[in-house]
């Protein structure tokens, strides 16, 4: 049996990156970034209006006071979206938000701080000030926000609203993202029931499969395809032969079967089929037997412990940092929150608990750990809202003590 620390080191040391595909910006929601994206312009591309009023040129305008106002004749208007136009050296441009600001003024005056303005027929011919302004002053200036060859998207960045409103604003219509991974999930026991359609009547000892659902939209809801490829019971052959079947997954998950009892068949079909097994058993509660390994044709695999909140361990605590070492991401680094009672952990090793994470009224975030920390209990998933970490070495901890936390989601 081999450390937590060991299996993520051996997990991350076989993951390859996921080939490369290219998609229009507004396709790529939820994709992660494989290659740098930069600014191919400045933004504002030009000096900008930042509210309507009056562009001027800030030192024609110094000796306006309150007891000496100061009269700017007006040349036109700018309207946002049109082209800019020359005027008349001190003289002042009526302008709209958004529209361009003349390389010769450097300011714009909105409409609430003008002390006078005369308009003839509607149009406004000139202004009075009581006041100075500021060079720059509600003037969005060229490259503020980008400039060319500014970095906008890091490798390794999954892909949101935000970084498409960023290249949707630089004008890049294209990225480069990995492509995401595709799972096939089975899952093993005589005794498991799928619900295909209406819940079929059980018979003793039998029970409905939660595993399976559990797994698929679990990876569904983070944007990666995943399959049911089957309950194939506790039958070796047929295990063996749906490993066989020509796949588009990279990745295999299955559940149950990788114990030591005599119908834990997982290991030894594997073996059997040239598998490299990387390890079977790792120093973690709960999903002390899981099991790594890698297909001959290179797919992953894992085989997950048949209880629920082993499964559910096993997802986010495994196969999770595989898919982002191969979408290029980096390692996830865990929540500190505060306990909200004193925790003894019985045993050593990796423990992982279900918890539920809230803040107080001074914003400070604390932990709950759950008193049913049951390996089959799928009630507890309702309660939770992130999982504690309790690492090998740690034992008593006491209440207020800062723990380590991650959310149940994936990314």
């Amino acid at each position: 049996m081999i450390s937590f620390d060991e299996a993520i080191r051996l997990i991350l040391c076989e993951a390859k990156p996921a080939p490369c595909v290219i998609r229009r910006f507004d396709d790529a929601l939820g994709t992660v970034c494989a290659a740098r994206v930069v600014s191919p312009r400045d933004l504002p591309a030009f000096n900008s209006a930042a509210m309507d009023g009056f562009a001027v040129r800030a030192s024609n305008t110094l000796l306006a006071t309150p007891s000496k106002p100061l009269t700017l004749p007006i040349s036109h208007r700018i309207e946002a979206g049109a082209r800019c136009t020359d005027h008349k050296v001190g003289e002042c441009v009526e302008i709209t938000t958004g529209a361009v600001v003349p390389e010769t003024l450097d300011s714009v005056i909105p409409y609430e701080q003008i002390h006078h303005t005369e308009r003839v027929d509607g149009a406004a011919k000139s202004i009075k000030l009581t006041a100075s302004a500021f060079v720059h002053q509600n003037v969005r200036r060229r490259g503020e926000d980008f400039q060319v060859g500014s970095l906008l998207i890091e490798p390794g960045t999954m892909i949101g609203a935000s970084q498409i409103a960023a290249m949707a604003a630089s004008g890049i219509t294209d990225i480069v993202v990995h492509q995401m991974p595709v799972v096939d999930v089975f899952s093993t026991g005589a005794e498991v029931r799928s619900l295909h359609g209406p819940a079929e009547q059980l018979h003793d000892g039998e029970i409905y499969d939660s595993n399976t659902p559990y797994l698929l939209n679990t990876l569904k809801v983070e944007g990666i395809e995943a399959r049911h490829s089957g309950n194939v019971g506790d039958d070796a052959a047929s295990f063996a032969q749906s490993l066989l079947m020509p796949s588009e997954a990279s990745i295999v998950i299955s559940t149950g079967g990788v114990s030591k009892g005599p119908r834990d068949f997982i290991a030894e079909t594997l073996t059997a089929l040239g598998a490299r097994i990387l390890f079977h058993g790792v120093a973690i509660k709960p999903g002390k037997p899981i099991l790594f390994a890698v297909l001959p044709d290179g797919r992953y695999f894992f085989g997950l412990p048949g209880n629920p909140i082993a499964t559910a361990v096993g997802l986010r605590f495994f196969v999770q940092p595989l898919i982002r070492a191969l979408l290029g991401m980096p390692i996830e680094n865990p929540t500190k929150a505060l306990l909200t009672d004193p925790y003894l952990k019985k045993g050593n090793g990796f423990h992982v608990v279900k918890a539920h994470r809230a803040f107080d009224q001074k914003g400070v975030g604390r932990i709950t750990l759950l008193k049913d920390q049951s390996a089959f209990s799928v009630s507890s998933l309702l309660a939770m809202n992130c999982w504690a970490i309790v690492p090998e070495g740690a034992h008593a901890l006491e209440k207020d003590m800062p723990i380590d936390s991650m959310d149940t989601g994936l990314f």
